[in-house]
């Protein structure tokens, strides 16, 4: 089995060919002195690029600094849910959240857009970020 192919979301430094996943997104996360907070971010849409169907290894934050990934999601489709404060609301989410699915083994399909949907958490006060993230797939590098 081939190694996964990882990509930097545009936020991150990815070479040109690399580059063919993503819009740049930083995620950032503000934790008060008195709680730390954990954040939903929907903010980046990936599209496969390639003729065959890729599988989903892992996401990881890029540079993180004073956080964590809790987790990650794929939601097929383009529809951003932006950032939201603690878990997603179900109510205010659009209409493909409910066919949202682990990130970890998610399949795409040539063509098909998906929305990456992390959920971070600060580990100490104050201001939490990194400079966006990580998919790592089964397909070639140009997926």
């Amino acid at each position: 089995m081939p190694a996964p192919s990882c990509k930097p979301s545009a936020g991150g430094r990815a070479q040109p060919e690399q580059a063919t996943l993503g819009t740049a997104s930083e995620i950032l996360a503000n934790a008060s002195s008195q709680a730390v907070q954990p954040w939903t971010f929907g903010v980046d849409e990936f599209t496969n690029r390639g003729h065959d169907t890729v599988t989903l290894d892992r996401v990881t934050l890029l540079h993180p600094r004073h956080e964590h990934l809790i987790s990650s999601w794929a939601m097929p489709g383009a529809a951003l849910i932006g950032v939201v404060s603690g878990p997603p609301h179900v109510a205010y989410m659009p209409s493909t959240w409910e066919g949202r699915r682990p990130a970890h083994g998610f399949r795409l399909g040539p063509g098909k857009p998906v929305v990456i949907v992390v959920d971070v958490a600060p580990t100490a006060a104050g201001l939490a970020t990194s400079q966006g993230m990580t998919i790592c797939h089964d397909g070639p590098a140009g997926a």
